[in-house]
């Protein structure tokens, strides 16, 4: 499923296929394609969604790996290096 950066100003509660989706300002969400979901499809051409381009899996792993060293340090400055 894509992901989707919600630009709505307040919380708002999705039912797509029986199942339910909590999406909150500012948050990234995977929601269904917009060619299955007519819904999505509609909150896209309105503003209220906007893709997210996936990271490069280095990336990501980059990222979890200074998460991991801020977790034990306690301190960004240490950690983030």
């Amino acid at each position: 499923m894509p992901l989707y950066k919600v630009k709505l100003s307040y919380p708002t509660v999705l039912v797509i296929r029986d199942k339910t989706y909590h999406l909150f300002p500012g948050k990234e969400i995977e929601l269904p394609s917009a060619r299955t979901a007519q819904i999505v499809k509609t909150y896209l051409k309105l503003g209220y969604l906007e893709p997210v381009k996936h990271k490069k899996k280095t990336e990501k792993a980059k990222e979890v790996k200074e998460a991991e060293k801020i977790e034990k340090t306690g301190n960004p400055e240490e950690g983030g290096k």
